[in-house]
Formats: structure tokens, C-alpha cells, sequence
């Protein structure tokens, strides 16, 4: 069966802004035509994205745009499903239980009891097993973005003699590491409604301060009454949107491991502009040890960056898995203090970039799932004895170039993660789904590329001839393009420029960060070019930086450079279009391995030129 959840549409007027950058000369891809608006908002807990969506890859199927993105949620079984039940949930004066005896969207609902004043219960911890601190999944509360409008939703069956009451609360910070100084009390929000005996809609519409970084959401029955609660909601709106979406008519039924940290989330498109959300990638089959990072203790993902392609009767995967022990990494540290927890939102939103990262390898017959894991022995891709030791991963698909297959890949050096030193990598395999080797020419880039820290190489060969790398600068905030003629040893410096950059985002003005970026042909004249970006926040921190990126669109003209491609100069090493001293040095560094005495001579004999 398809594991998709129910629709939502995303139709936007189409008007874009020309150019980004001034053309320095005629090559199309220095007019990048970028779009006004995003083409996936992130924003509705019912599609696993109410905290992002960022690092999309598109793969075109016949007529039909199949958009992976990353997703993160943290609302993770709003209709009390038995894998979870009330996990997630905790009481005050009150009881819950997830229950058969009522449910509106799968088979549970939750059974809740007050038992004293404003008793009931409210979104509260996740816990890995036993509530300890130890097996703490992810705190209390739900993290929102500042100065921005949200409705919380629920559908709650109660009797005709009874009341339900919704109540939402704003936090300066962690609600559980001191309610009353970070409660912002003036803007809690209730609303009532009376019992019919039959299920009603709840919502309460309310923005967010400058100030705030979580919300709860209260489920009140009347003092000593029972109500049945389903379809819990949280989604960010509009200012003219004045009712909730939605809910899906089915939810289904994950394990915590399944749904929390860091996922994958698909959206289709027949036009590659208006696309149809379908929620959460489920991936089955079983997990071996090295595939299970979302456990006690640690923040991990193992089912992010999904890049599609097909082989040999099925469509294949590589997906990331990763993972940091807390207390063990930068950001993962409790700083002790009485109000706030350095810590918090780590649990929910840390991208856990080493320790270390990895790729697996999932298989399915459709693009829609459902997905099987097909890697249980180990990594597929294996670092070198210099490169890609604590950080080593695929963001795009595997490619046959100059006849054999080749991985480009994101990794650092190194035994600990700095994050300055990723770069990309290449490695070669004797098919799409390895065993990979990484080559001695990763990194790829020139040492002397200052200031850009590449992640993320997505591959893609010109009609002109030329082979470029759409790369996210993380030191940048933009998107690069590389190019180059010699693509399995040399992407010159020269041969650089920023396609898109956070701060010049039309709906995102002085952007925070942006995402990986990939792209596809619409047709033969037209190269769709998606990435995500976030606006920058007053109260941004090193760990909610990650969070709240939108998806949004650059076409460029095709070919990207229209000019006929020359034929490579004998001792041109670098493909920079000359020989000179940069292509002696690159000869001395690599002498033996791959270059020989017949690439001497011809770097002599040309030598100026």
C-alpha cells in the first residue's frame, strides 16, 4: 500500500523576479530567475513538517515533479495511535489513556479525566521506554517561530451535559525548565465549547510574540467529566485564514524511532510550481545496529537526504544516518541553568552531522513507497584513510561518467566534525549501488577556495558539454555552481559563481541559511533549480537555525552556457581553458596517481597557451 497521507495544496501566482545577479556575459547561468513566493511552506503537523522543510531533491517520472524533502515534526501520533498512544502527552490534575472505545481517525482516540480544576492533559514529554530523564525523547512543548499566526485544532467528542476547553500557552523558552518565569502569560488563549455527543472541531487562532520559542496545547474536559480527543493540529496560517485544514482521513500507525528527529517527506507536482503534500516517508524492513540512532540518550536520524533513482527494475535510495550521544558534542551540553536548557530544542531540531555519518540504502517499485531497507550489513559507502572519516555522505545519485559510476559525495577529514572543513568527494563503483571507493581526489575543490564551505554536490551535465556541482555554502548562505570539463579531477576556482543566496530571497529578506539545493529539466530549454531557505530570527540560536525553511525556485534557460565547449588543451589539467603554473602544481601534487611523463609533455609543449 501506498503509506501517503491525505492531501494538501499549495497554488501560488507565479511571478518572478529578474535577475538575481547583473550578467557579467551571455551564459545562461548568470541570469537565475528566482520565484516570488515558496513552492513548499513548511507548517502543518499533519504532513511531519510543522518545524521545516528543507534539503529538497526532485526526481521527474514521466509527467510527474516527486519532491523529497527533510522534514521534522513534533507532534508525532496526533490521533493517539497504539505504537505511541499517549506518548507525548502528560496530565495535571487528570488522567489519559488512548482508547478503542472512541476515535474519529484511525483506531484510538485519547480518554481523558480531570480530576480536579483546569485538569487534563497537555503536550508534554516523549519518552524512549520508562519516564526517566534518561530515556527522555524530546521535552516538553512545541517549538514555534516567532511574530508568526498558528491554529491548534483537536476534534473532541464529550456529552451533552459536559464542556471542552482548549488552552494554548506561549514560552519564552523550556516550559518544563521553568514554567512561571518563561510562561508569557498575557497571551494564553482558551476557547469552550459544549458537549453534543458527538464529535466537534476546537480550535483557537493565535500568533506568536517576538519572544516566543514553544507553545503547549491543553486538552480540558469539564471539572470531574470525561472527553474523547482526536486530530490534534498544529498549523501555521495565514492571517486571512480564519478556520483549520483538514485533518487526514488516515494517520498511521509509526513507532517512536519511526517518526522522531529528522525524516523525509514527499510532495508531487504535475508542473514542477503547484505541489500536493502526502506527509512522512515510512521506511521498514529491519534496522541493525548501526542503522538505529533515535534511541535513549543520543539525537540521530536515519531517513533523511532521499535522492531517488532506478535501476534494474526497482527505484533505490541512499539515505543519512547519523548521530550524537548528548553530552558528547558542541550543543548537546545542559548547561545547568534554572530557566532554560541549552539543550532544548537539540532533541527535536539538532541535525546530528557526525559521530558518524553515514549512508544506507533503501529500495522500492514506486516513488511513492512504500520503502524497504536493503543495507543492514553496513555503511555503503566507506570513508578513505584522509577523507570522510567522521562525516561522509551521498546527496545526489550516482552518475556514469567517462565510463565507469561515480558517487559525488559531501564529507571532512578527521576524527572530530569541524564543520568548516566539509568539502566535496568523489567515489567510484562498479554500479549504482557500490560498494563505493572514495578516490584520491577528494576533496575536490582547490585548497585555496577560500571562504566557501561546500556541502552537498548535486551533479548535472550541461547540454554544452560542461559538468557542473550545484553546491550549499554553508559559510555563504548561497547556492554555488561549479563546472568544468574535467569532472573526475578538477573543478577550478575560476569556474564559480553564487546562484542564490539567503539574504536576497524575496519572502525571506536577509535569510538565515539556505539548503541544499538540486535541480531537473522541465523540458529541453528550462532547468528548474529548487533550495530552502528561513528568515532570520531575533532569538535564532546554533540549534533552531535548522529549523523553519521554506522550499523555493530558480529556472534558468538551457543550455547553462551556450557557447560551444573547446576541445580540451592538452595540459590543461585543471580546465580552467589555459596551461600555466596552477596545472604544473596540480601535476607535482598528483605525479604517478593519475598524471605521467606523457602529461609532462604535454603540459611543456603547451605550456602558456
Amino acid at each position: 500500500m501506498n503509506k501517503f497521507f491525505s492531501f494538501i495544496v499549495f497554488s501560488f501566482s507565479f511571478l518572478f523576479v529578474t535577475p538575481l545577479f547583473s550578467p557579467a556575459h551571455a551564459d545562461n547561468i548568470d541570469n537565475p530567475q528566482i520565484h516570488s513566493e515558496p513552492i513548499i511552506k513548511w507548517g502543518n503537523t499533519s504532513y511531519h513538517d510543522s518545524l521545516g522543510a528543507r534539503d529538497p531533491f526532485v526526481v521527474k517520472d514521466q509527467s510527474t515533479y516527486y519532491l523529497y524533502y527533510d522534514c521534522q515534526e513534533d507532534f508525532l501520533n496526533p490521533s493517539f495511535e497504539s505504537n505511541i498512544g499517549t506518548n507525548g502527552w502528560d496530565t495535571w490534575h487528570g488522567t489519559a489513556t488512548a482508547t478503542t472505545e472512541k476515535n474519529l481517525f484511525g483506531a484510538q482516540s485519547l480518554k481523558v479525566t480531570s480530576t480536579g480544576a483546569d485538569g487534563g492533559a497537555y503536550t508534554g514529554n516523549y519518552y524512549f521506554g520508562d519516564h526517566t530523564e534518561a530515556n527522555l525523547a524530546m521535552p516538553t512543548g512545541l517549538e514555534v517561530t516567532p511574530n508568526t499566526t498558528y491554529i491548534a485544532s483537536a476534534y473532541v467528542w464529550a456529552n451533552q451535559s459536559n464542556t471542552a476547553q482548549v488552552i494554548v500557552q506561549q514560552f519564552r523558552d523550556d516550559p518544563y525548565g521553568n514554567y512561571s518565569v518563561n510562561l508569557i502569560a498575557s497571551e494564553t488563549k482558551t476557547t469552550t465549547i459544549a458537549g453534543n455527543g458527538n464529535w466537534q472541531r476546537i480550535f483557537i487562532k493565535f500568533t506568536t510574540t517576538a519572544n516566543t520559542s514553544a507553545v503547549t496545547i491543553s486538552l480540558i474536559p469539564g471539572f470531574n467529566q470525561t472527553s474523547y480527543w482526536d486530530g490534534v493540529q498544529l498549523e501555521r496560517v495565514e492571517d486571512s485564514q480564519t478556520s483549520p485544514s483538514d485533518f487526514p482521513s488516515t494517520w498511521l500507525n509509526y513507532s517512536l524511532q519511526d517518526t522522531i528527529g529528522w525524516k523525509t517527506c514527499l510532495a508531487t507536482s504535475s508542473d514542477g510550481l503547484n505541489f500536493v503534500k502526502h506527509g512522512m516517508i515510512y521506511l521498514g524492513g529491519a534496522r541493525s545496529d548501526w542503522e538505529t540512532k533515535e534511541k535513549p540518550g543520543w539525537v540521530g536520524t536515519s531517513g533523511m537526504y532521499m535522492s531517488p533513482f532506478f535501476y534494474n527494475g526497482y527505484w533505490y535510495s541512499y539515505t543519512w544516518v547519523a548521530g550524537y550521544q548528548l553530552g558528547t558534542a558542541i550543543y548537546t551540553v545542559d548547561q545547568g541553568s534554572q530557566n532554560h536548557r541549552a539543550w532544548y530544542g537539540d532533541r527535536r531540531a539538532f541535525l546530528p552531522n557526525g559521530n558518524p555519518s553515514r549512508s544506507s540504502l533503501v529500495r522500492s517499485t514506486a516513488l511513492t513507497g512504500p520503502w524497504e531497507r536493503v543495507s543492514q550489513s553496513g555503511p555503503q559507502i566507506l570513508p578513505s584513510s584522509s577523507w570522510g572519516q567522521t562525516y561522509v555522505t551521498a546527496n545526489g545519485v550516482p552518475q556514469y561518467v567517462n565510463n565507469q559510476w561515480v558517487l559525488f559525495l559531501a564529507g571532512a577529514p578527521g576524527s572530530t566534525l569541524n564543520w568548516r572543513t566539509i568539502t566535496p568527494g568523489l567515489a567510484t563503483g562498479s554500479t549504482p549501488l557500490g560498494p563505493w571507493t572514495v578516490t584520491n581526489y577528494s576533496p575536490l575543490l582547490p585548497p585555496n577556495d577560500q571562504n566557501v564551505v561546500p556541502e552537498g554536490p548535486i551533479y548535472y551535465k550541461d547540454g554544452s558539454g560542461k559538468h557542473v556541482l550545484f553546491i550549499n555554502d554553508i559559510a555563504g548562505s548561497s547556492a554555488l555552481a561549479y563546472w568544468t570539463n574535467n569532472p573526475l579531477s578538477s573543478w577550478p576556482s575560476a569556474n564559480r559563481k553564487t546562484l542564490v543566496s539567503a539574504e536576497q530571497t524575496p519572502w525571506a529578506p536577509g535569510g538565515a541559511s539556505i539548503g541544499l539545493s538540486t535541480v531537473v529539466e522541465k523540458d529541453a530549454n528550462t532547468l528548474l533549480l529548487y533550495f530552502a531557505t528561513r528568515t532570520r530570527t531575533s532569538n535564532q540560536n546554533s540549534w533552531n537555525s535548522y529549523l523553519f525553511h521554506d522550499i523555493g525556485l530558480v529556472t534558468f534557460s538551457l543550455p547553462l552556457f551556450p557557447s560551444p565547449t573547446p576541445t580540451p588543451l592538452p595540459g590543461d589539467l585543471d580546465g580552467d581553458g589555459h596551461v600555466n603554473i596552477y596545472d604544473y602544481n596540480l601535476l607535482v601534487s598528483k605525479f604517478g596517481n593519475p598524471y605521467t611523463i606523457f602529461d609532462y609533455n604535454d603540459l611543456v609543449t603547451n605550456f602558456g597557451r
